[in-house]
C-alpha cells in the first residue's frame, strides 16, 4: 500500500507510454509507485467512457481524485477544454507525474496533494474516481462519503470498481448512509456507480 499513503523510496524507473482512450491519443509518463504504472487498466477505462457519456451538460468544474498518472483528469480537460479541472493524490510521485502529463498533453488543470478532500474547500459538479481498493474498504467508504460531500447541489460522483471483490458491499453501505447510489454500466467484472445529488432526469 506504499504507492498510496507514503513517499516513494524505490528508483522512479520512468516510462512514458502512448494510450489511446475515448478518440484521444495522450502521452502518458507512468513510474513505479503508481497506481496502473504499465497503463490503462480496465477498470479506469470503463470508468472514462462512462464520465464522457454522464457528464452534467452544465458541469463547471470536475475533480479525478486519487489521480494518479492523470489519465482521467486529462481526458475530461481535452474533451471540454473549459472545464476547470482538478486532480488530487496523496502519493508525491503521482503529483508530479500528473502535472507533467498534463504539459506534455497541452492541457492545464488545476493538480495537488492532497489526502483524500482533507483541506478542500471546493465543491464540483462531477467526481471520478478509482478508489485505492488495496487501502482497504473502510478507507474507500471514506474516500467516497468525502467526494458526496465535495459535490454540488446537482453533482454526480463517478467510481468503479469490481461488483464481486467489493463494490456491492461498498454500494450497500453507502446507501445505509443514506447516499444514493447504481449500477450505471458493467464490464468483465466491473461496474461504474453513480451517486448523484439530485434525481435523474427522465
Amino acid at each position: 500500500m506504499s504507492h498510496y499513503f507514503e513517499t516513494p523510496d524505490t528508483p522512479a524507473e520512468e516510462k512514458t507510454l502512448t494510450i489511446t482512450c475515448c478518440d484521444e491519443t495522450l502521452r502518458i509518463t507512468t513510474a513505479r509507485n503508481v497506481f496502473a504504472r504499465k497503463g490503462l487498466d480496465s477498470g479506469t477505462a470503463l470508468l472514462a467512457r462512462t464520465m464522457l457519456t454522464l457528464m452534467p451538460e452544465d458541469a463547471k468544474r470536475a475533480l479525478d481524485l486519487g489521480c494518479g498518472t492523470g489519465i482521467l483528469g486529462i481526458l475530461l480537460k481535452k474533451k471540454h477544454p473549459s472545464l476547470d479541472v482538478w486532480l488530487l493524490d496523496i502519493n508525491p510521485r503521482a503529483v508530479s507525474l500528473a502535472s507533467r502529463n498534463c504539459e506534455q498533453n497541452g492541457i492545464s488543470c488545476t493538480v495537488l496533494r492532497a489526502n483524500g478532500l482533507t483541506g478542500v474547500q471546493t465543491t464540483f459538479d462531477l467526481i471520478v474516481t478509482n478508489p485505492p481498493y488495496h487501502a482497504g474498504r473502510n478507507t474507500v467508504i471514506h474516500i467516497l462519503r468525502e467526494a458526496w460531500e465535495h459535490l454540488t447541489p446537482q453533482g454526480m460522483l463517478l467510481w468503479v470498481g469490481r461488483h464481486q471483490k467489493g463494490g456491492k458491499t461498498i454500494m450497500t453501505r453507502l446507501q445505509e448512509m443514506g447516499i444514493p447510489c447504481e449500477t450505471v454500466e458493467r464490464e468483465s467484472g466491473y461496474r461504474v456507480y453513480a451517486c448523484r445529488k439530485t434525481a435523474r432526469r427522465a
